[in-house]
């Protein structure tokens, strides 16, 4: 997905996850300035000016985008970054997973 793709995939998902309030901002990046290495895509947010930045790595798309938006909808009442906690992120990914499997079978 192009970056304009990502930008305009971020306002459809954001309606669709109740984050209509939030200012998301959409950047491609490096690994190098996400949290490492394996991840191709991060998510930061600041819960007391409803703001986030979401980074894809070049190749990332949609799953991406998804699973950091859900990132935001979850966790943005309190401060990021968090601790990881891989049994998290399974249950982002299966969220992620159903997400695009309903949209895809419409």
């Amino acid at each position: 997905m192009t970056l304009k793709q990502l930008r305009a995939a971020a306002e459809e998902w954001k309606s669709r996850l109740g984050l209509n309030d939030w200012k998301v901002t959409i950047i491609r990046g490096t690994k190098e300035n996400m949290a490492g290495d394996e991840y191709e895509g991060h998510a930061y947010w600041k819960p007391e000016y409803s703001e986030a930045t979401i980074i894809v790595a070049r190749g990332g798309g949609l799953e991406v985008l998804i699973h950091e938006l859900v990132h935001v909808r979850l966790e943005s009442h309190r401060q990021c970054p968090r601790k990881y906690d891989p049994l998290y992120e399974r249950g982002i990914n299966a969220l992620t997973d159903a997400f695009i499997k309903l949209k895809t079978e419409k």
